[in-house]
């Protein structure tokens, strides 16, 4: 079997069940298969990091993963599709520091079957820091999703900016994590609204509580708008996108159902205006949140709560909680 090592510029994250197959086929990528990481005598970049969780799921970590091309299928013919994949399957498992670009590849070859060798118990035991990080491990789960989604996924762009941003805080890049942060909230804000708008506005008798109305064109021909949602939707507030957008749209506003959050959330977006016009923050500024480790990593819980207030879960703050493995 003809097999390629694929090595990327980072760590892979991997929660692989015991009863996991040794390879799934990937239908965006032409049939090629992943091979499951507990495959002896498989190189991963290097030899992976394995951690026993319980009987029935280990953590691995590894330095890429390894494919088993079709017969017409070479590294140089579709690395660009593999680059492209790697992105889907970050958007779907929610790994915001997946890498996404292939470094190197190189081939050999195996001529035994190949199964998977889930880790025998043992005494070994510890933590691994970061509770973030094993919820947002691939699996082959998340692998197949991906592949059901394709190489240009419908998913929307908010979600990319926010996994950017809590990427930005691994790497200790605090500004560029609440200005990331900030950004994706209002990105998805008004992606929701314009979605949710237009299917109403396409409706035969659209919801008494808006204000659709039809005017005449040259013609004969008609168009609807919405003149109070034009108005409301105005790029001039961020915080009549948390409530009176969402109460006008969906009878329900952030204001209303979590004070504290909007709260959160308005200081979110000044601290954003703050930066993008090049002033400093000074640590105890009322009303900011300051450039600092505890400032971003409660900037990027203010946008992962937002998200899931407008129905957009999964993502998980990297904060530096622990889970325990092995000891069994």
């Amino acid at each position: 079997m003809r097999l390629l090592n694929v090595m990327l510029f980072g760590l892979v994250r991997w929660n692989i069940r015991a009863n996991d197959p040794a390879e799934i086929a990937l239908n965006c990528l032409g049939g090629t298969r992943v091979i499951n990481p507990l495959v002896p005598d498989v190189p991963v970049g290097e030899q992976p990091s394995v951690f026993r969780m319980n009987s029935e799921c280990c953590h691995v970590l590894t330095r890429g993963f390894v494919l088993a091309p079709t017969d017409e299928q070479t590294a140089n013919s579709f690395t660009d599709l593999v680059n492209a994949y790697l992105r889907t399957v970050r958007l779907v498992s929610r790994q915001a520091a997946l890498p996404q670009e292939v470094s190197a590849f190189t081939t050999f070859s195996v001529e035994h079957p190949i199964r998977p060798q889930f880790p025998a118990a043992g005494k070994e035991k510890g933590k691994i820091l970061g509770a973030y990080r094993v919820h947002t491990a691939l699996t082959f789960d998340s692998l197949k999703r991906a592949d059901a989604l394709g190489l240009v996924p419908d998913i929307p762009l908010a979600h990319e900016i926010l996994l950017d941003a809590l990427h930005a805080y691994e790497l200790k890049n605090h500004r560029e994590a609440i200005l990331f942060g900030a950004i994706s909230v209002e990105a998805l804000a008004r992606m929701l609204f314009e979605k949710e708008h237009s299917r109403i506005s396409s409706m035969a008798a659209p919801p008494a509580h808006l204000n659709v109305m039809t005017f005449p064109r040259p013609g004969g021909a008609t168009s609807r708008k919405d003149p109070i949602y034009a108005l409301l939707a105005e790029p001039d507030s961020f915080a009549r996108l948390l409530h009176e957008i969402p109460l006008y749209l969906f009878r329900r506003s952030l204001l209303q159902d979590n004070q504290e959050l909007y709260r959160r959330a308005v200081n979110l977006y000044r601290t954003r205006n703050r930066l993008g016009h090049g002033f400093a923050i000074e640590d105890e500024e009322p009303n900011l949140f300051p450039i600092t480790h505890v400032g971003a990593l409660e900037a990027l819980d203010t946008a992962v709560a937002v998200f899931g207030w407008f129905g957009e879960s999964g993502f998980a703050v990297p904060r530096m909680n622990s889970v325990p493995f092995g000891g069994e």
